[in-house]
């Protein structure tokens, strides 16, 4: 296997990203990831270190990144992290990837994290490049899990006031009002409702920020081939049962891609 450190430009700034090569047959089926808010490509635990290096071993090609404003990526998180702009970073993430000698383009999946979790399922087949989806805790109900459960009420409303806030969910982050004047636009269980091509939840029961049942009703809206893991006992970045979750990931990646 190979880990190839990657550059892409989004928003007029560098992207920054490791591109895993398997050893088999090239050009490769393709996983690209995009991670948590508040996170970066490596994840909580080295979750997506672990879960790409599993799926290179596989035969998949992995593509992690850090979205612009995150981890080792240009621009600054307080101004740039919103829904729309990792929808484009995103986007352009996929037209890499299809763009590697080292990746069959026509066999792309996309795996999502929390916040990543709803880019994918909002991305979803991003015109026919995405052939599959995998969520792992994802986020569906925006405002209010930010409201409710990530900013807090009294810092939702320092921001509906047009004040910057830090310091959130014990994280030594700032954030702009330009989020929550954002994320209203976006319904990612509409998105799934007309999402077409397979599309995998996985989501945990002690997970402190999305409630399981926001897991079960994504996968009961979801429009297309799907099925639904539930890792018992487990958290949000699944602390104790990442192995199971990359190997559900895999074999929905290795039956649909």
């Amino acid at each position: 296997m190979e880990e190839r450190q990657i550059k892409f430009v989004s928003r007029g700034k560098k992207c920054f990203g490791v591109l895993h090569i398997p050893d088999g047959p090239l050009p490769a089926p393709a996983i690209v990831v995009a991670h948590g808010f508040t996170g970066d490509k490596m994840g909580a635990n080295r979750m997506f270190t672990r879960f790409s290096r599993e799926a290179c071993k596989a035969g998949f090609s992995v593509l992690r990144f850090d979205f612009i404003g995150s981890g080792d990526s240009e621009g600054e998180f307080a101004q740039e992290t919103n829904q729309s702009n990792w929808l484009t970073d995103f986007a352009n993430a996929l037209q890499f990837a299809a763009e590697q000698a080292e990746i069959d383009a026509d066999r792309i999946g996309t795996v999502g994290l929390s916040f990543g979790g709803s880019t994918v399922l909002l991305t979803g087949d991003a015109g026919g490049r995405v052939q599959a989806v995998v969520t792992w805790s994802a986020t569906t109900y925006l405002v209010e899990t930010w409201r409710e459960r990530i900013l807090s009420p009294d810092k939702w409303a320092q921001l509906e006031r047009g004040e910057s806030i830090k310091n959130f969910y014990n994280k030594g982050f700032a954030l702009d009002p330009q989020f929550i004047h954002d994320i209203p636009k976006y319904d990612p269980l509409a998105a799934a409702a007309e999402l077409k091509i397979p599309l995998l939840v996985i989501q945990a029961t002690n997970d402190a920020v999305v409630p399981v049942a926001h897991g079960q009703e994504l996968f009961e809206k979801a429009a297309g081939e799907k099925d639904l893991v539930i890792l018992e006992e487990d958290d949000h970045v699944f602390t104790d049962k990442l192995p199971e979750a990359t190997a559900a990931t895999v074999a929905w990646f290795k039956k649909y891609l």
